[in-house]
């Protein structure tokens, strides 16, 4: 007598309430949501959607290691480096994903592209951001894109949607 094993597979679709992808948060005038900024992380999702036209202000606290160069949201310069390795830092400096911000300065950008970057840093209450678009919050350390490996440490943002812009304004920092 022969026996046959037969084996069922069975595909179950997995529905977008199960994936692992949160869900789009929409900050309404005095909400505020909170999220970490990794320093090695190339981007940051905060899933806050930020409204064209709506104003934001950003908390930071902590700070991060780029390599040994411990700093706030506000990032280094040169001149915090040792005279030795300066004119290789400033050498590098046209090559920063965002060219006109510190090293190591928390940037803003609405998605994962250079389009819409903005510089965050330490500046606090006082100073908004008005998105010129719509789109999801990320956030990142200012540095080469091939230096994110020695990377450290996390900072802390809160974001808040207030119902008038500051007259001091987050600085664009485009390409």
């Amino acid at each position: 007598m022969k026996y046959f094993l037969f084996a069922v597979l069975v595909a179950v679709p997995v529905t977008a309430s199960a994936q692992t992808t949160p869900a789009v948060i929409h900050l309404e005038v005095g909400q505020s949501h909170t999220f970490r900024v990794a320093a090695k992380n190339k981007y940051n999702a905060s899933h806050v959607q930020l409204l064209a036209g709506a104003h934001y202000e950003f908390r930071v606290t902590g700070t991060w290691l780029d390599a040994k160069i411990r700093c706030h949201a506000s990032g280094w310069t040169a001149e915090d480096v040792r005279p030795v390795v300066r004119p290789l830092i400033r050498a590098a400096e046209k090559n920063r994903r965002c060219r006109c911000a510190n090293w190591f300065e928390l940037i803003g950008t609405l998605g994962c592209n250079a389009c819409h970057q903005f510089r965050i840093g330490c500046r606090g209450s006082g100073w908004t951001y008005t998105p010129p678009c719509d789109g999801i919050l990320y956030a990142y350390a200012n540095d080469l894109d091939s230096r994110y490996g020695n990377n450290s440490g996390c900072l802390t943002v809160t974001v808040t949607r207030v119902a008038e812009p500051s007259p001091r304004r987050l600085p664009s920092c485009g390409k």
